[in-house]
């Protein structure tokens, strides 16, 4: 299964979620097993072109560690949301832009509800606009 990378987003070991405000949307899935079939479903929903269109971030997060969305353990600080997290049930978070949390739901989200949240909010309704001035 072909997952995202997170090549192109420079992500370095130390980061915190604080290093992709106002630069990316984070979906966190937060994980009970990594061995999962939500989990694979929810990495798989995430390959979809309405993520990187939408400055979609993905990543995992089970047991104390952090992954990409290939699986591959990170080190990034989750300290604004650790308190969200290791509740015992699979859950998917999104975080905006601006650092806040917009969803919490259980897993597998449809990329339904995640774009049709995300396309209300003003910063993407902004960003909207300027991909139309854009084409014009």
């Amino acid at each position: 299964m072909g997952l995202l990378t997170l090549g192109s987003f420079g992500l370095v070991p130390g980061q915190s979620l604080g290093d992709y405000q106002w630069k990316k949307r984070i979906v966190l899935i937060d994980i009970v097993a990594l061995s999962h079939e939500a989990l694979d479903l929810q990495l798989r929903l995430a390959q979809g072109p309405g993520y990187a269109e939408r400055d979609i971030l993905v990543l995992v997060h089970h047991n104390g560690t952090t992954y990409d969305a290939n699986l591959k353990a990170i080190n990034l600080d989750l300290a604004r949301v650790r308190h969200e997290l290791g509740k015992g049930e699979d859950q998917l978070l999104l975080i905006g832009k601006d650092g806040t949390i917009k969803l919490r739901h259980t897993l597998p989200t449809e990329d339904a509800v995640l774009f049709h949240l995300i396309d209300q909010m003003p910063m993407r309704r902004s960003e909207m606009r300027n991909e139309k001035k854009k084409k014009k």
